[in-house]
């Protein structure tokens, strides 16, 4: 089925549509009046007033413009290689594929429920359209047997199982560290700044970490499901550290503070995810 030519339009339909919204979203700097507004605490929020994020608040839109330039640097061509190594039948091909389409799932469904709304509103739309319904035919092109049957007897199964675990505690406590406190207190969290809902942690909360710790404990068991969702979440996994730390980047240069152990925490964070994604993936057998 990857092989089809509508498969193939999809994933190239994905590759254009993002490659404009980015380009976009990184290069359009038209000033608009520069608005304030003041939160439900009573914070006052400075709008980011360039671009198409000119009704974002900085925050937001820092972190924006550092995701879309990850995107379009990283993202892209992953998603064009995996694709090309898929259609040649190659197990790791298709599981990177997989993996790549899950971060531009999780990215676009972001960016249309928390990005204030602009003209790239329908593009957002369409690729959050396009990456779920690429990613669940791709999803059910498996056969979980022969993935596990895949890996060398090598493969550190525990280690790379409980290394899940422990970080999707970890995450997992970040963001309940936010919502926690503004629950018991009856409060809105800061964070929130003049937006509805706390996307990311809600997206983190119901999705990426349950499955996280599934794949962990699948792979605990040495169940086969616990291999293909190792090999998901990995590669989805991998960029998150990436992701923030570019995103702590454009925040510094647009004047926000950074927090000097957010750096050296998510740079531990890179560096761990990277070295999980090769370990699961070297674990591979040649040829697959």
């Amino acid at each position: 089925m990857l092989t089809t030519r509508t498969y193939k339009l999809m994933i190239g339909a994905i590759i254009v549509l993002t490659i404009l919204a980015t380009t976009i979203g990184l290069f359009t700097n038209a000033t608009f009046e520069n608005l304030t507004t003041t939160s439900v605490n009573g914070d006052l929020i400075n709008f980011y007033g360039k671009g198409i994020y000119h009704n974002d608040s900085v925050t937001i839109a820092s972190q924006a413009k550092a995701q879309d330039l990850l995107t379009l640097i990283l993202g892209v061509p992953l998603l064009g290689l995996s694709m090309v190594y898929a259609s040649k039948n190659s197990l790791r091909g298709k599981l990177f594929l997989l993996g790549t389409l899950g971060y531009f799932l999780y990215s676009y469904t972001s960016y249309v429920f928390l990005a204030q709304y602009n003209q790239l509103f329908i593009v957002y739309i369409a690729l959050t359209s396009l990456t779920f319904f690429a990613f669940i035919m791709c999803f059910q092109s498996f056969d979980v047997a022969q993935v596990k049957a895949a890996f060398s007897g090598t493969f550190p199964r525990r280690r790379v199982a409980i290394s899940l675990l422990v970080f999707a505690f970890m995450m997992s406590f970040r963001a309940l560290a936010m919502i926690l406190p503004s629950v018991f207190a009856n409060i809105i969290p800061a964070e929130l700044e003049h937006y509805t809902s706390l996307v990311i942690q809600a997206l983190d909360l119901t999705v990426l970490l349950p499955t996280t710790v599934i794949a962990g404990i699948l792979l605990l068991k040495n169940h086969p499901l616990g291999y293909f969702l190792t090999t998901i979440v990995v590669v989805k996994m991998s960029t998150l550290g990436l992701a923030v730390l570019t995103m702590l980047a454009f925040m510094a240069a647009a004047g926000l503070p950074v927090i000097l152990s957010e750096v050296i925490l998510f740079t531990v964070v890179s560096i761990f995810l990277l070295l999980l994604l090769y370990t699961t993936f070297k674990h591979i057998k040649k040829g697959k």
